[in-house]
């Protein structure tokens, strides 16, 4: 804008100086002192004029950037209260729009995170309410003397702890793979080895039940994961699975080596009573891709 209107100022300077120079040399009777004067009036007027032409286009265009960032700073305050329905209106190309697109982004993200939070929290609550609920019906129960403390009765609520515990440590996890702090520690590991352990672990809760669980697999080729986080998935798994199978049931975890576009992997499937109810795969160690 300046360099416009320097331009506009020195042309119209000197389209005023001709035409004032030629009107002299026509009329050479008037003094030179008048040209002078004729000439800075001339400067004076074209200049209040660009000032006030300048001083509107400056105003005009300080308003269409401003308007847009007033917006912004008014729906980031918002977002910032934690009103992630707020909608940003600005339209455009330019940089302030992409700016505002961007922001419309994040704050979708956080709202999606949001109400993801939301149903987890739900879950959580639901999950630790049931344990709580049976430890304390139990124990309330035996001080009153209707519960029989039996071994049996012992046994169903050390259950129960272990379950809360596992919720705990879910939780924990969570929080760390939220910080980037939950560390994964790979070593070459036999995925039958671990499925194994498990399945000796939860030979208690399944002979509770009455329910047959054991895994059936061949000889692998070693994998590359974190042995204690594989074994809290596959615990995870088979803890629901015992849940949800009733007495006298059937769970069979199976692993098989497969070949799948030119690599090896390792496929496991859980199948309770026949129905196949979780499947995963792993890429063996000799292929990392």
């Amino acid at each position: 804008m300046i360099l416009v209107t320097v331009a506009v100022l020195l042309a119209l300077a000197n389209w005023q100086m001709n035409e004032l120079l030629q009107n002299h040399s026509v009329h050479s009777n008037q003094p030179e002192g008048g040209l002078i004067a004729s000439v800075h009036d001339s400067l004076i007027w074209v200049g209040a004029l660009l000032l006030v032409v300048g001083l509107i286009a400056s105003y005009l265009l300080a308003r269409r950037i401003t308007d847009p960032l007033r917006r912004l700073s008014v729906a980031a305050k918002q977002i910032g209260l934690g009103h992630y329905d707020t909608s940003i209106r600005v339209t455009g190309r330019d940089e302030v729009a992409e700016l505002a697109g961007a922001l419309q982004s994040m704050t979708e993200a956080l709202r999606a995170n949001r109400r993801m939070q939301q149903r987890l929290l739900a879950d959580i609550a639901h999950e630790l309410k049931t344990p709580l609920t049976v430890i304390q019906g139990n124990i309330e129960g035996m001080i009153e003397e209707v519960v029989p403390c039996d071994k049996e009765q012992l046994g169903s609520l050390h259950e129960e702890t272990v379950h809360l515990k596992r919720l705990i440590n879910d939780l924990r996890d969570i929080s760390l793979a939220e910080t980037g702090q939950l560390r994964i520690e790979k070593t070459p590991t036999d995925i039958n080895q671990l499925i194994d352990r498990v399945v000796t672990l939860l030979k208690p809760i399944t002979e509770g039940k009455s329910i047959r669980i054991f895994s059936s697999g061949g000889e692998l080729s070693e994998v590359d994961v974190d042995p204690g986080r594989i074994t809290q998935v596959i615990y995870n798994l088979l803890i629901n699975a015992v849940h949800y199978t009733q007495e006298k049931g059937e769970i069979v975890i199976s692993t098989q080596q497969e070949k799948k576009s030119d690599s090896d992997w390792i496929v496991a499937k859980i199948c309770d009573n026949g129905v196949g109810i979780a499947s995963g795969v792993i890429p063996c160690l000799s292929d990392h891709s």
